[in-house]
């Protein structure tokens, strides 16, 4: 075989389809191609030249190697990745010509084998300085440039960054992939046609480990994948921008929009598929009157910047969320970021002033860099986590939203643009970031406790912080309230105090040493309770009531079965070895019944029953005179005493 016409409606070449053809000398690509295989023309010797065509995109691993006799070889614009080795021992390469803006990552040895010090690459006028910087393309000895005219597209698929002297000409438009990341640096203005940033819905969960330095870090990946585009110092202008959001079926995705956009903008991002996409945002003001669930509201109208909202569509449809355009500039400038909050007033300190906001930045940014104190709650995919501004390193994903209340001496929350980020770190503030702006959490009287309840497929998380200087009761600028997972499958761990309020981070006093724990059993089966040994200031002891077992969880975690169930108190944390006051106590029983009102005590006729408080405060004492008698109690955890029985129960 030694030429060869393909045919014009021809996309892709696959692996290996013209390998080893010798003889084969030319070969006519269609303009319809984007795709070129792996070994696709492997060792093709006698291929003297070839065009490739402007709809190619990507070139495979060794697609093109040991093609001994070609001399010439020209990149247009429109490739995005050349594979390993792709072009290696082609030996006859005497002019390599690159059209493509940002030269491609050649550390995997695209040009292995070949004389780099005889070849000369030709690269556009505009990005000389950038492959001048670039691994592999550097190795050119002779680079020189042509004027290419104003650049229609910019292309950014992985980190990529603009250095001051460098812009492309024109005014193009600029796409990032949800895995790209665009820095431009310096104060020379760079103006964009439009502007498309992405975000993929993902998966995201706790992890343990160590970091760089051997330091022991916990870190939550977030469930957003999101495009990055950061402003060092420069002026950046677009005409038009959007968002494209690619949906997983029936999941919903958690995000706020870098500018407002109307409703009736979001388009399909695949022309002929049909925008079946359901918007809600967080209706704080329902919470404060009715507690939680049920609380979200459809939105309507105009996406705001800033406000979360959460999404989802029932197919793996993908939208372009179109930006109203004079809204552009907070996400274009590289200033700090304020965003107000609301006060909605409640009964309950738990339920009052919750927002639904977000990264206002298209980039990823350190919560070390946020003037607050209070915790934030995050989606990640999997569940909710509860994260401490002051004790936890966490990257917010673009665009990602989060819950937070209000403080009372606070109307706003202020996003310091120094806390920006091009991507995700799992360590981003452990050792290498000032905190001079923010409030000092350092203090050795606060004992952190993290505790954490794994099943066969889910590790939940619930923290204690013990702190003299807290209050027993909820605190808004500590305490965070559990948000319960919707997702039956997945466990759940929480601390409740007196008032039965249920907690994700419980900052208290010690008080009398005994924390009382609350999980959520999805199915029958081995869970395992277990706690941070790291940094511990006490011994832990878990006390289960039901088992009368005490572990000290410094030393060993506790392991048990149950049925699906949830149950309030069956386990308690204790800073005390001595667990005898609860010894014989039990946590299921047909005899207590609870209701919001109080406790019922069934068949129990001429029994005594006595109610006390966890302080052991005696706060009823009765022999029983009806069978189904009724004990009127105010919300809070007490321990119902039955003849000889002794039961622990929650109000709610």
């Amino acid at each position: 075989l030694q030429s060869i016409a393909l045919p014009s409606s021809l996309t892709s070449i696959g692996s290996y389809a013209f390998g080893d053809c010798s003889s084969l000398q030319s070969i006519a690509l269609p303009s319809s191609l984007t795709s070129i295989g792996s070994y696709a023309f492997g060792d093709c010797s006698s291929l003297q030249s070839i065009a490739l065509p402007s709809s190619l995109t990507s070139i495979g691993s060794y697609a093109f190697s040991s093609c001994t006799s070609l001399t010439e070889i020209s990149f247009p614009e429109s490739i995005t990745s050349i594979g390993s080795g792709a072009f290696s021992d082609c030996s006859g390469l005497t002019k390599v010509t690159c059209l493509i803006p940002f030269p491609i990552s050649a550390s995997s040895g695209i040009f292995s084998g070949i004389n780099q010090e005889a070849c000369t690459l030709v690269v556009p006028e505009w990005s000389a300085l950038l492959y001048k910087m670039a691994v592999g393309w550097s190795e050119f000895s002779k680079i020189e440039t042509v004027k290419t005219g104003d650049l229609a597209l910019l292309t950014v698929n992985d980190n990529r960054y603009l250095p001051e002297s460098v812009r492309p000409n024109g005014t193009p438009d600029v796409y990032v992939s949800e895995e790209g990341s665009l820095t431009v640096r310096g104060n020379k203005e760079f103006n964009m046609n439009e502007l498309t940033l992405n975000i993929e819905i993902g998966e995201g969960k706790w992890n343990w480990g160590y970091d760089e330095n051997g330091d022991y870090i916990e870190y939550c990946t977030p469930n957003l994948l999101g495009s990055s585009l950061f402003n060092d110092e420069s002026k950046l202008t677009a005409k038009s921008a959007k968002l494209g959001l690619k949906s997983k079926g029936a999941t919903w995705g958690f995000i706020t929009l870098p500018f407002d956009a109307n409703l009736s903008d979001i388009t399909p991002m695949v022309e002929g598929d049909v925008n079946n996409y359901i918007w809600k945002t967080y209706d704080g003001e329902r919470r404060a009157l009715l507690g939680s669930g049920g609380n979200w509201k459809e939105a309507t109208g105009t996406l705001k910047a800033g406000v979360g909202y959460i999404y989802q569509s029932q197919n793996n449809d993908s939208v372009f969320v179109k930006a109203i355009a004079s809204t552009l500039s907070d996400m274009l400038s590289n200033g700090d970021i304020t965003l107000p909050l609301k006060t909605y007033a409640a009964n309950d300190a738990e339920d009052e002033s919750w927002n639904f906001i977000g990264n206002p930045y298209p980039t990823y940014f350190n919560t070390r860099y946020i003037n607050f104190t209070a915790p934030i709650t995050v989606w990640n995919g999997n569940g909710y986590d509860a994260i401490s501004l002051t004790d936890d390193d966490y990257t917010l994903a673009p665009c990602q939203a989060f819950f937070v209340q209000k403080q009372e001496d606070t109307e706003s929350i202020k996003f310091f643009a120094e806390g920006r980020t091009t991507e995700y770190s799992q360590s981003n503030n452990n050792n290498n970031y000032t905190r001079a702006k923010l409030y000092n959490a350092t203090n050795s009287e606060r004992n952190i406790i993290n505790l954490y309840l794994e099943g066969a497929n889910y590790k939940d998380k619930s923290r204690i912080v013990f702190n003299e200087k807290a209050k027993l009761d909820y605190e808004l600028n500590c305490d965070a309230t559990k948000f319960m997972d919707e997702d039956a499958t997945i466990p759940q761990l929480y601390s409740i105090d007196n008032g039965g309020c249920q907690y994700a981070i419980n900052e208290r006093p010690e008080g009398d040493g005994y924390v009382t724990l609350g999980i959520v059993v999805p199915e029958t089966g081995q869970y395992t309770i277990s706690v941070d040994k790291i940094n511990l200031a006490k011994e832990i002891y878990l006390i289960d009531t039901k088992e009368n077992i005490v572990t000290e969880l410094t030393s060993a975690e506790y392991t048990f079965y149950s049925d699906a169930t949830t149950s309030n108190g069956r386990f308690i944390l204790s800073l005390e070895k001595n667990a005898t006051r609860i010894n014989n106590m039990n946590v299921d029983s047909s005899c207590v019944n609870i209701t919001n009102k109080g406790i019922i005590i069934n068949n129990a006729l001429g029994d005594r029953v006595e109610v006390y408080t966890l302080d052991g405060k005696c706060v009823y004492d009765a022999v029983v005179s009806n069978q189904h008698e009724t004990i009127a109690m105010n919300k809070g955890t007490y321990v119902v005493k039955v003849a000889e029985k002794s039961f622990k129960t929650v109000i709610k």
